[in-house]
Formats: C-alpha cells, sequence, structure tokens
C-alpha cells in the first residue's frame, strides 16, 4: 500500500506517457526515414540538392539577419522599458503591463503586422485620411518586402515581451 502512495502520479501517467512517446517516436522515425529515402533507397539526394541551391543560403541568411536584428533590437527595448517602468511593475498595474502581451499567440502578432503595416492596413488608411498620400497603393510595401520589416516587426513584438517577462522576473 505504501509503494502505491509513492508512486500513484507514475503509474497513472504511464498510459498516456507511452501513447504519446509511441506516437512521437513514430512520427519522427518516419519523417527521417521518408527524407533521405531517394527512389527506394537510402540517400541524401534531396538534402544535397538543397544545400547546393543558392536560393536555400541567401534565404537562410536573410532570416538569420532578420533574427539576429529583430532578437538584438527587441532585447534593448525590453530592457529599457523594464528598467524605466520599474517601480509601475512592482506593483499591481505594471504586472498587466508585463503579462498582457503574453495572452497574444504568435499568429496573432502577425495579424496584427498585417492590419497595421499592409498596403490597406491602419497605417495607410491613416496616412490616406490625414492626405499624405491620395491612394493607398502609394504606402510603402513594408510586409513581405524584400527587407523584411514585416517579419521584423512581428519578431520585435514578441521577442520584447519575452525580453521584459525576462528582465523584470530578474530586477
Amino acid at each position: 500500500m505504501k509503494w502505491w502512495k509513492n508512486h500513484k502520479t507514475i503509474l497513472l501517467l504511464t498510459p498516456a506517457a507511452v501513447i504519446l512517446f509511441s506516437l512521437t517516436g513514430y512520427s519522427l522515425w518516419m519523417a527521417i526515414s521518408q527524407s533521405i529515402s531517394y527512389q527506394g533507397e537510402t540517400s541524401l539526394f534531396y538534402y544535397k540538392e538543397v544545400v547546393s541551391d543558392e536560393a536555400f543560403w541567401s534565404s537562410l541568411l536573410y532570416s538569420f539577419r532578420i533574427a539576429f536584428f529583430s532578437s538584438a533590437v527587441s532585447l534593448l527595448i525590453g530592457l529599457w522599458l523594464t528598467r524605466t517602468f520599474y517601480t509601475y511593475v512592482k506593483q499591481g498595474v505594471g504586472k498587466l503591463f508585463v503579462w498582457l502581451p503574453m495572452l497574444f499567440p504568435h499568429f496573432v502578432g502577425a495579424y496584427l503586422t498585417l492590419l497595421f503595416l499592409g498596403q490597406s492596413g491602419i497605417l495607410s488608411h491613416i496616412g490616406f485620411e490625414l492626405g499624405f498620400i491620395t491612394e493607398r497603393e502609394q504606402f510603402p510595401i513594408l510586409v513581405r518586402d524584400e527587407a523584411g520589416v514585416g517579419y521584423f516587426f512581428d519578431v520585435l513584438m514578441e521577442g520584447d515581451t519575452l525580453c521584459r517577462l525576462n528582465a523584470a522576473a530578474r530586477l
């Protein structure tokens, strides 16, 4: 009876863990085995093809560049905001400021980026209403552009939240 009390949680979780680990393990095995097979034989043909493609390397560099700069900027903004509003963060209202963005998952951040920065978005509408542009197409393309401005702001928005939470926890 004493053994059951000490190991009750493990025994109750065992069936679920076996199912989850077996499904995950099988999925990983199938993904790996199918990705290294070429015409029924084990081969790294597809990987060699991808690695030798110039578009792959330029895309990888593009992704790393956006990730690095947006992470660095979000770290600086998060640290600055946390240190500036540290006294408010210790109180109840400031905690809401820090935790509120965690309610929004990444796809909501991507949608907000489209909603604000797109050519038919809120900023272009404000520019049109204020007379800065005469047509919405005159608004610069900030989403899906070559410079990655939309991606940058999306990663910045999500990264800033995590940086603020980490900095607030350590202050």
